[in-house]
């Protein structure tokens, strides 16, 4: 699980053993998590699923390179519809 917030608020509330590298960062650090995660699926995740759609797109350009990435996907509707869908006690901000 990626989450593409802002450090802030990914120190406010995360998911367990979710990575973050905030969408301003993602662009620099593409091929450190395209070699780190190596034949696993990225799931893309942010606070309403807008900024992890834009993820998707920078993530996919990358994985061009990189043929072993296996699927990279969105989490839509982001946290906020993790909470409603998922788990209620998810802290909303």
């Amino acid at each position: 699980m990626l989450d593409v917030r802002v450090k802030e608020q990914f120190d406010l509330c995360s998911l367990p053993g979710a990575i973050n590298i905030p969408l301003g960062s993602l662009s620099q650090e593409i091929e450190q998590l395209l070699t780190e995660l190596r034949n696993k699926p990225i799931y893309c995740i942010c606070r309403r699923g807008i900024a992890s759609v834009k993820a998707i797109k920078i993530i996919a350009e990358g994985a061009l390179k990189h043929p072993d990435i296996c699927a990279v996907k969105n989490i839509t509707g982001g946290l906020n519809s993790w909470r409603s869908k998922i788990d209620e006690r998810f802290p909303k901000y």
